[in-house]
Parts: structure tokens; sequence; C-alpha cells
């Protein structure tokens, strides 16, 4: 039984999601370490998604739903709902392997970590093996942290189509987080032609505009520090 300061809330947004949400929630419900509770904020959906995650009976889940804002507000929607000390996320797509959560709260126990990571393969949708080699993933869904984190940077923002995870761990290491990455792979992002990257490549500059924004923070910074 987790120890109640071990205790992990999931926040999955989702939208337009039916066709693998299922098969993420599997992936939660799984883990070897299971979470206090899963919430799944449905983004505005105008497929099944929410009637789906419904009628799961083997995964029990919390639906909360908004008008389709984005990944990024449905985050924080779910953090604000959420009742527990560490927080993980997973995308509706991508899938996490059993131990991801087992590892991670072992890292939180043994040091003063903010924040642990791990490592995330790539598989192409209607596949099983994995593409190309392991990569050290910094991204939502390979991250477990400290709630409190997010009152320290603040929400994702959702000024960015892309890139609002880039932007939230600048701001986090402005505020000297402490992380860990762990080796080991903990998730498995789905390649498919829905992917937010593919959809929105007008948006990719999003990337460059993020970068900016953090380094003229860091010589703000610098510079009221001399």
């Amino acid at each position: 039984m987790a120890l109640q300061s071990h205790k992990i809330s999931v926040i999955i947004p989702a939208h337009n999601a039916e066709k693998h949400i299922e098969q993420a929630l599997l992936s939660v419900a799984n883990q070897s370490y299971a979470p206090h509770e899963i919430i799944v904020v449905d983004d505005g959906s105008t497929d099944g998604t929410a009637e789906l995650v419904n009628n799961l009976s083997d995964v029990a889940t919390v639906l909360l739903s908004q008008p389709n804002s984005g990944a990024a507000a449905a985050r924080n929607f779910g953090i604000k709902q959420a009742t527990c000390p560490l927080i993980a996320f997973l995308d509706a797509d991508d899938l996490w392997v059993q131990s991801k959560l087992a590892l991670q709260v072992d890292a939180m126990k043994d040091a003063q970590l903010d924040a642990v990571f791990g490592h995330v393969v790539e598989f192409v949708d209607g596949t099983d093996a994995a593409e190309g080699k392991p990569i050290p993933g910094l991204s939502p869904i390979t991250m477990l942290a400290r709630r409190e984190l997010f009152s320290t940077v603040g929400e994702f923002s959702t000024e960015w189509c892309l890139g609002e995870f880039i932007d939230w761990w600048a701001r986090a290491k402005e505020h000297n987080v402490k992380e860990l990455m762990l080796d080991t792979v903990v998730a498995k992002r789905r390649i498919h032609a829905e992917n937010q990257g593919v959809v929105k490549q007008s948006s990719r500059q999003d990337y460059a505009k993020i970068i900016a924004a953090a380094i003229q923070r860091r010589r703000r910074q610098s510079d009221s520090c001399q």
C-alpha cells in the first residue's frame, strides 16, 4: 500500500482519443505501484472518448470535462482537482511500462528530489516493435513530480500550441529544482498521423519563441543580481 506521502494522482488529457485511450489507461491501471487516482480530462472531444472511459469497468477513473482548450489547460485543470502529493501525466495515445511509477517512487524515497524522469522509446501505431534507441525523456509522460512544484513554478502556459512543457521546465530550472533522469525506459510514445507535432506543424516556431523567452528571463535575472 502506498504511504500517504507517496500517493500518486495520474492526469491524462484526452481530445478525440477513443482509438487509443483504453490502452493508455490499462498501462496505468497495470502499474506494479498502483496510483491512488486516475483523472481523465476530456478536452472537448467530439467522438466517443467520454463514453468509452465511463464504460471501462477494469479501470477506476475520475472523468472531468472542459471545452476544447488544449493539453496544457487540461493538465492544469487536472492538477487543481488532484488530491495526492505526487503528480504524473500520460498522454492518451502513449503508454507506460509496468514498472514506471515503482521505479520513480523508489527514487523519490531515496533522495530529496522534486521530479524524476526516465527514458522513452517510440513505436509506430499498429506495431509492437520500438523504433530507434531509448532516449532521455524530458516530457510530461516520463515525469513524476511533487505537487508543490506546480505552486513554485506555476501552471503550464496555454500560450503555446507546441512546447508548453519545454516552457514549464525552463521555468522550473530557474527555481533550481532537483531532478533525476533514470536510465530505464519508463514510457512508450506512439507515432501516428494525429500526433500534435504533425497536426500543428505551423506552430513549430513556438519552440524558438520559448527558448528566446527563457534566455531573456535569465538575462534579466542576471542583471538584477549585479
